[in-house]
């Protein structure tokens, strides 16, 4: 249930609930679209409970319960959502620098590639990537 292909769909329906979450709360205005939040902090908690799950590392209940709890309010504080608006600041520059260098077609190729490749990540995270 945690790998492909059911983990994308997965991630989804849980940020979507931590959308509805979030709006409720209404803590204050981002930059950051609150979409983009809850999926950070869905991603987040489905990597604690896969890591759980599998045993990698190995991390009693209580201490996977813990950091879900932890994970998802810090995601939340100011300074979180600081970071993650200059993160998103960061990847825009650096997408617009790769287009500049690369042209737009380069860039949405690479974009394919780098998708095809994720999409074919196993759930401990390692890219199933076939030679050529």
């Amino acid at each position: 249930m945690l790998s492909w292909p059911t983990r994308p769909l997965l991630g989804q329906t849980l940020a979507d609930l931590i959308v509805e979450r979030l709006a409720r709360q209404a803590a204050g205005r981002s930059c950051i679209p609150v979409e983009v939040i809850a999926r950070q902090i869905a991603e987040a908690q489905l990597s604690l409970v896969d890591s759980w799950v599998l045993g990698r590392p190995h991390m009693d209940l209580d201490t996977a319960t813990d950091a879900l709890t932890r994970t998802s309010r810090l995601a939340l504080t100011a300074r979180a959502v600081a970071a993650m608006a200059e993160a998103h600041r960061f990847h825009r520059q650096f997408e617009r620098d790769l287009a500049a260098k690369f042209g737009e077609q380069q860039l949405a190729a690479m974009r394919l590639i780098l998708e095809d490749i994720f999409a074919g990540a196993s759930a401990d995270g390692m890219a199933h990537v076939r030679p050529f």
